[in-house]
């Protein structure tokens, strides 16, 4: 004769189906982690390429000295010690693993920098950024800016 079932006789603990509730659960949060990761990473980048094109301008400043022509500008010339920035972690590398580039603008109170291999997610962004401190002070890049240019994974801004 079979014993019924008691309370005390049935199964304790979690089931498959309760592991496999979890389990799911766990992969959900763990995907929206890393999905917020990349995007404040790019966010980052965009901040940490804002600061190196503020330097780089204030490096500009420091090689031309008290005259406002920057003709024979150089990113060489600007990371050459003495002028306090041949340290930067810029004069090799920018935040996207590519280069900033310095020319001297027609107009030789400016100066181009430009920026290579930006991820093209960011591109646009950055662009954006870069604007209000561009020579014509734009709301944003685009047509209607001159100083500001974003070519796929190339910027190239006037300052």
């Amino acid at each position: 004769m079979k014993k019924p079932m008691t309370l005390s006789s049935r199964q304790r603990g979690a089931s498959m189906l309760d592991f496999i509730f979890w389990i799911g659960l766990a992969a959900l949060v763990v995907a929206g982690i890393t999905a917020m990761a990349s995007s404040g990473k790019g966010k980052y980048k965009v901040s940490a390429t804002l600061t190196d094109v503020t330097e780089i301008r204030q490096a500009v400043d420091a090689w031309a000295g008290a005259g406002a022509d920057v003709t024979g500008v150089s990113l060489s010339e600007i990371c050459t010690e003495g002028y306090g920035y041949s340290k930067a972690a810029w004069c090799s590398v920018n935040q996207y693993g590519g280069t900033y580039t310095v020319t001297a603008n027609t107009n030789k109170s400016f100066v181009d920098i430009g920026i290579s291999n930006v991820e093209v997610e960011n591109s646009l962004a950055l662009g954006n950024q870069l604007a209000p401190m561009s020579a014509e002070r734009c709301t944003r890049a685009g047509t209607d800016c001159g100083s500001v240019q974003v070519s796929g994974s190339d910027i190239t801004v006037t300052l």
